[in-house]
This record gives structure tokens, sequence and C-alpha cells, in this order.
């Protein structure tokens, strides 16, 4: 039988660089630690609340929860041989809306061609109708007023055609973009335009309703 022994001997000079050696080991899995975790404990506390993302997610009490889209849809709706009405020329005046199509904004309702909405961010897309009659030009424009706070919220589309001997049929004007409302305010869609004989819509159809403006809001935050 064989009998071998192995003897390590370590200089103090060695010793002491394990020894840093170690320490720097210890170090960096310490700095690893609050990168991971923060300054808490993680077995006691797990991740601080600032490493994770919260801005979508509704806590326990129901706060926090991100916000849906929601729609409010509104319409001049008229019988099959109803036309939109005459234009009253040279001012701004509100464009008839007689019909909530949908309405799923907690707080908005429509009286009197005006909308009432809370406060929060909307985006808009709609349009109006115009048409001459006999031999006028055609010229109309459309904005989003603020009643409320008596301030134009976004400025919509401008249109003029010449009639001459072509006689132009039925032109669309378009309002889209979006604002914020600070408070509950209330909101029309105006239209303008410029003298002559003009109306706001021509029945076509007389075997349904005619939509001569038509407009959907959508609340986004």
């Amino acid at each position: 039988m064989i009998t071998m022994k192995l003897e390590i001997t370590i200089g103090r000079q060695h010793l002491l660089f394990l020894a840093v050696f170690a320490a720097i080991l210890v170090g960096l899995a310490g700095i690893s630690q609050v990168i991971a975790w923060g300054s808490g404990d993680p077995i006691l506390h797990g991740h601080d609340a600032g490493e994770v993302d919260l801005s979508n997610v509704c806590l326990s009490d129901g706060t926090n929860c991100p916000v849906t889209s929601s729609l409010l849809h509104v319409a001049n709706e008229q019988d099959y041989n109803v036309n939109g009405g005459a234009v009253v020329a040279g001012s701004w005046q509100d464009r008839t809306i007689n019909k909530v199509q949908t309405n799923e904004i907690t707080g908005a309702s429509l009286a009197s061609n005006r909308i009432t909405l809370p406060a929060g961010t909307y985006r808009i897309s709609s349009w109006a109708a115009f048409f001459s009659v006999g031999e006028s030009d055609i010229s109309a424009k459309l904005r989003l007023q603020d009643i409320t706070n008596g301030v134009t919220l976004l400025h919509g589309g401008s249109v003029h055609a010449d009639h001459g001997s072509n006689h132009l049929p039925e032109v669309e004007v378009n309002l889209n973009g979006q604002f914020n409302l600070a408070s509950q305010t209330v909101i029309a869609i105006q239209y303008w335009a410029s003298g002559g004989s003009q109306g706001r819509g021509y029945a076509v159809d007389p075997n349904s309703k005619n939509i001569y403006f038509d407009a959907i809001i959508v609340k986004v935050a």
C-alpha cells in the first residue's frame, strides 16, 4: 500500500490576495442584489414599486385603472322627404343635431343642437352637407366651438365651388381633430356660409332616413 501526502503551502502574500479576491466577489453579489431588488431585502419585500410598471394595472382599491375609449355618435337625421334646411349666411351658426345614435360617455348629453361633455381628451370626426339652389355658388366652413368658455377648439374644412352652368350637386365639409376639456363643457359644431341660395342637405332617398350631418366623438383619456 502506497500512501501519498500532498502539502500545500500558502504564503502570507498569497493569503492576502485570496482574501481580497473573496471580498470583491461578495461586493459584486451585493451590487447585483441592489440592482435587481432595490434597497429592500428581496426575501422580505421583493421588487421595489419603482421597478415595476403599474401605469396600466388596476389596483385592489379600484384606482389606477387604465382609461378605455368611449363613443358618442350624433347626427342630423330627417325623414325621407325633408331637406336639411336653409343656411343662415354671413355668421357662425350651430349645425342642427337632433339624433343620438350611440352614447357611451358618462355625463355626455345633447340638447338644442349642443353637446355637453365631461372633462377629458377627445377626438372628433365629422362632416356636414351643403348644396346650392338655382345657380348659386357654394361657400362654407366648419368649426368646433367651446360655448362655455367662448373659444374655438378646432377649425374644420373650407369649401367653395362655382356653380356656373355645371349644376354642382351637394358638397361635404369635414371637421376632424383632437381637443382637451379641463372641466364639463358645452360644445357646438358650427358652420359659416356665404350669401346666395344654399341648403344644408338635399333629400335624395324616398325609402329611408336622410343624414345631413354626422359626428363621432371618442373620449380617449
